[in-house]
């Protein structure tokens, strides 16, 4: 029963099929060689016990040809990822860290003279940030690491349990700078939680991504064998086209819910008991979520809602009042309902620096990983049907 599983192919996924193949093409090599041996030890026992032994009886002779295999001993199994997955955490430990130093040590600038470094520190940690979310194409796992770090100092500062002592010692000075206070500020406003659920849910938007591609390549190759002669890629202008209208209005509002949860949190120092602060900062998570997930659907979600961050920061910073474009326009919209106030607060923190360069990194990781899983259907159907050639075709 453990080998093939009394001869049955019922597994739906090629790497299930091609152990349980793997299973029955060892069972077959046994019984050949077993046969193979024991026929010729028992004709010869035969002759030399004097039994009758007639000249018709066949000598034993090798397996024949079309039995032996012409290639490898067994199927080669799937190519294994497990050193993507440890880059991916390896980097996303430290770029995580460093990328949250960067941006502390730019918001922990007092000085207003200083605006500058705060806007380049933003734009490097972005870049960091960036970079690992491309390594999505190979590993999920360099945005999931640092997006749980981030959350999780989110929460601390969110809940008010990030107090001083232990972590104010743990934080060194760089330049004079304490780095405490940029981070303690980050994690207090709501930063470092909504940087971290876009980390986490750009690892889900590439893992999809990934599946999808495979299923896709799956697909076509489904039509390919059953006589289609061309299987161009399905077009796919209404995904884009949904994903990239989804990405910019929620940015657009995201920003908006954003200065708002900034300007409460840091300028009136306001308790997470409230009940507006507490929608306005929920609402504001789920619409970074939800654009991070629009890469499932198509990569340009993500590198819309990049750039409808990217254009915020600049039309705040064109303004020289720290109110972005969105903030202008939304903001008179959803004040009554939501109770919202405009503090001009987004440039000050970095957010759209890092969050636009994050989700347009994050869009070329979430496109690469659907290249790299139909790249990887691809290779395991041709070694599935390269194999079985290997096993049926006669030797020569």
């Amino acid at each position: 029963r453990g080998i093939g599983r009394q001869g049955g192919l019922r597994d739906r996924a090629p790497e299930g099929q091609l152990f349980r193949m793997a299973g029955l093409n060892l069972l077959a090599a046994i019984i050949i060689y077993w046969n193979t041996k024991h026929l010729g030890q028992a004709v010869n026992h035969r002759k030399s016990e004097g039994l009758d032994s007639p000249a018709a009886l066949p000598a034993p002779t090798p397996p024949p040809a079309y039995l032996a295999p012409a290639g490898p001993s067994a199927p080669v199994p799937p190519q294994s990822r497990a050193v993507d997955h440890f880059l991916g955490v390896l980097l996303g430990c430290v770029g995580g860290l460093l990328a949250l130093l960067v941006l502390a040590f730019g918001i922990a600038q007092r000085d207003p003279a200083a605006a500058h470094i705060v806007t380049i520190s933003a734009l490097l940690a972005g870049a960091i940030l960036a970079g690992l979310a491309c390594w999505n194409g190979r590993s999920a796992t360099a945005t999931a690491v640092p997006g749980a770090l981030w959350l999780i100092l989110g929460i601390l500062g969110i809940t008010s349990t990030f107090q001083s002592g232990i972590w104010r010692a743990s934080m060194p000075e760089i330049g004079g700078i304490e780095v405490y206070y940029g981070v303690s500020s980050a994690a207090v406003s709501g930063v470092t939680l909504v940087v971290g659920t876009t980390l986490s849910a750009l690892a889900v938007a590439a893992s999809i991504a990934r599946r999808r591609g495979r299923s896709w390549e799956r697909r076509e190759q489904a039509l390919h064998l059953r006589g289609a002669v061309a299987t161009p890629p399905a077009p796919r202008i209404g995904s884009h086209l949904v994903a990239i209208i989804v990405a910019v209005i929620v940015t657009a509002f995201t920003a908006v819910m954003l200065d708002s949860v900034l300007g409460a949190r840091l300028v009136l120092m306001a308790p997470l008991s409230s009940t507006e602060l507490i929608f306005t900062l929920v609402l504001a998570i789920v619409g970074t979520i939800a654009v991070a997930l629009t890469g499932a659907m198509s990569s340009l979600g993500p590198a819309a809602g990049g750039l409808t961050w990217l254009i915020a920061g600049i039309s705040a910073m064109l303004s020289n009042t720290g109110t972005d474009l969105f903030t202008t326009l939304l903001h008179p919209i959803l004040q009554e309902p939501l109770n919202l106030n405009s503090w001009g607060r987004l440039t000050s923190m970095g957010p759209p620096w890092v969050l636009g360069l994050l989700l347009v990194g994050g869009a070329a990781g979430i496109h690469l990983a659907r290249r790299a899983g139909r790249a990887l259907q691809r290779r395991e159907e041709q070694s599935i049907a390269s194999q079985a050639t290997a096993w049926t075709s006669p030797r020569v």
